[in-house]
This record gives C-alpha cells, structure tokens and sequence, in this order.
C-alpha cells in the first residue's frame, strides 16, 4: 500500500489528495476504484462521499438538455438513417437465425416491416424533437 500510495501521488496536486486516499481505501477491502456523479451534480463522488466540489461545469442533466435543444433536422435524418440500417441489419440475421434453428412455427417472432419500423421510429423523433423535453 505504501508503495502505491507513492506511485499515486508522484506528480499530484493537493487537488486530487481525497480520490488518492479513496482509492487507497476501495483496493484495502478488496474492491476496485470507482467514482460517480449524479445527474444533476457537478461534484465526483467515491465510496459513498463527495470527493471534489464543483468538479464539473455542467451537470449530466444540463448535458443532455443541452444536447436536446441543439438538435437538428440534420440530427434526426443521421438517427432515422441508423435506425434504417439496423433493422435492415436485424431483418437478415433474424431469417438467417430461424432457417438455422428449430424454432417452432407458433413461437416465432415476427419482425417489423421496414417501413413499419421507419414509421414508427420517425413518430417517436417527431414528438421528441417538437417537445425538447423542457426540464429534466
């Protein structure tokens, strides 16, 4: 423990002396680092305690958001065009998988149509992009 306490605070700032002494305590019980934030935090969180204040400038929530209000018709045709592309994907390796197994007849799945699929994806994209989720 000595020798990595050294290693972890070779070249550190003071700012950084509480995610050290948490990961220090995390690896004596025998589990593996890890730090977190909330949604609507702008504090890095350890082992069940706030370990730097103000550590982001934006929040996770004020992130999306941010993303949200920012997107675009040029957005939404990149999302509908992936869509497109993984149920075209998902389509094929669905046959593939049902000629390849012995699937009875009644449990089949019966996939969307692309179109249907298409359709239904761009309803959601529609409501989402008119209503820009207006708070968190």
């Amino acid at each position: 423990m000595q020798t990595l306490s050294e290693l972890l605070h070779k070249g550190k700032g003071d700012s950084d002396e509480n995610i050290i002494a948490s990961e220090i305590k995390q690896i004596k019980r025998g589990d593996v680092p890890y730090f977190y934030t909330y949604a609507d935090s702008l504090s890095l969180y350890g082992d069940g305690e706030e370990l730097i204040k103000n550590r982001f400038t934006m929040s996770a929530a004020d992130h999306i958001l941010d993303n949200l209000y920012s997107m675009n018709d040029k957005d939404k045709l990149f999302d509908l065009t992936y869509i497109d592309r993984a149920v075209r994907q998902y389509t094929a390796k669905l046959a593939n998988h049902e000629q390849s197994v012995n699937i009875r007849p009644e449990r089949k799945g019966v996939a969307l149509s692309r179109d249907t699929a298409l359709n239904e994806a761009r309803k959601i994209f529609d409501e989402m992009y008119e209503l820009r989720i207006p708070d968190p």
